[in-house]
């Protein structure tokens, strides 16, 4: 599965490609050829942790 910030270019990719929604997460599933399947990246999970002593919540910083 690949992991892309964007899913509009690989939804393009095959015919069969559908852009769906599951748990909160965007995922590009095709039940014909597997190898299509992507997910878009958490934005969430990639951005560094805040500095200093500011409280987090889930990941983000609460102010």
């Amino acid at each position: 599965m690949k992991i892309r910030n964007s899913l509009k270019s690989l939804k393009g990719r095959h015919r069969d490609n559908r852009v769906i929604r599951r748990r909160g997460r965007t995922y590009v599933i095709n039940k014909t050829q597997p190898r299509f399947k992507a997910r878009q990246a958490d934005l969430i999970r990639l951005s560094p942790r805040p500095v200093g002593g500011g409280e987090t919540y889930g990941g983000r910083s609460v102010h």
